[in-house]
């Protein structure tokens, strides 16, 4: 009986002790929604290259990212262009998990000239 009792207060402690954290990874690919050619967009740490005109190019996966996008540009002149949301503070908010694409446009009122959304995929 001791046994039994031992085996089940082991299983109780095992089951509670092994809890799983919350996986809050992103998957987000670019949409260059504009006439420009980009050679890199980079996106928090990760590059994504050559970026063609009215292309998509294919997920990368992110631990955590803002919900306010911002990225940097930089064209085949090798001139580096900021768009989206430039933040001085901290994020405070973050992308639910799932897939995503960061639209690259073309912005008048930008001051760079483009601006940049998130928009969720299905």
């Amino acid at each position: 009986m001791r046994r039994l009792l031992f085996a089940f207060y082991l299983s109780i402690l095992v089951f509670f002790s092994c809890s799983k954290t919350k996986d809050n990874h992103v998957s987000i690919r670019v949409h260059n929604n504009s006439p420009a050619y980009f050679t890199t967009i980079v996106l928090k740490e990760k590059s994504f290259t050559e970026i063609k005109p009215f292309t998509t190019s294919s997920y990368q996966i992110f631990n955590q990212v803002s919900d306010l996008p911002y990225v940097q540009l930089i064209n085949v002149s090798n001139d580096t262009i900021y768009a989206g949301n430039l933040y001085y503070d901290a994020p405070v908010s973050f992308l639910s998990q799932g897939k995503y694409t960061l639209e690259i446009f073309e912005d008048t009122t930008a001051f760079s000239g483009y601006n940049c959304q998130y928009i969720k995929d299905e």
